[in-house]
């Protein structure tokens, strides 16, 4: 029973040190003022540092994002709630193709080094996978969901 006490505890503490959620006030005016310029309105800003990187996490309209940011103000990585009526034909046609007549939900485009990428569970009766899918249609990684 100790030793699972222990191990929970260093596991919590290791978590802890990864991400640390911050107030704005600690978070420099470059990163910030990159956020409320690239992406307004920016509503219900959350903060966290995570390494090196800032991760703000806001609302935009109707839709959750996520950006990472690094202590210049360069945005890294966007991530953006989609639906899935907004997804590209061609992501669209690819996931028909390879998994017929599934259900998607928590549809996410990714930009990322120029480039954009969709991550969403696929599911049918008896499976459920997170599929990473680029815009062309192509199946970039896939595993199974619990």
């Amino acid at each position: 029973m100790k030793m699972h006490l222990i191990s929970a505890l260093s596991l919590f503490s290791t978590f802890a040190l990864q991400a640390q959620d911050l107030p704005q006030s600690a978070v420099p005016a470059l990163v910030i003022n990159t956020l409320q310029q690239q992406f307004q309105p920016p509503a219900n800003v959350e903060w966290e540092k995570k390494g090196e990187l800032y991760e703000a996490e806001f609302g935009r309209g109707t839709k959750d994002n996520h950006v990472w940011l690094d202590a210049s103000g360069k945005v890294l990585k966007h991530s953006e709630e989609m639906k899935e009526n907004e997804l590209p034909a061609a992501v669209k046609s690819a996931i028909t193709r390879q998994y017929g007549k599934s259900r998607l939900e928590d549809i996410d485009k990714i930009e990322e080094s120029g480039k954009i990428t969709y991550k969403m569970e696929v599911k049918n009766k008896t499976i459920k996978r997170k599929v990473l899918i680029n815009q062309e249609g192509k199946v970039l990684e896939e595993r199974m969901d619990d």
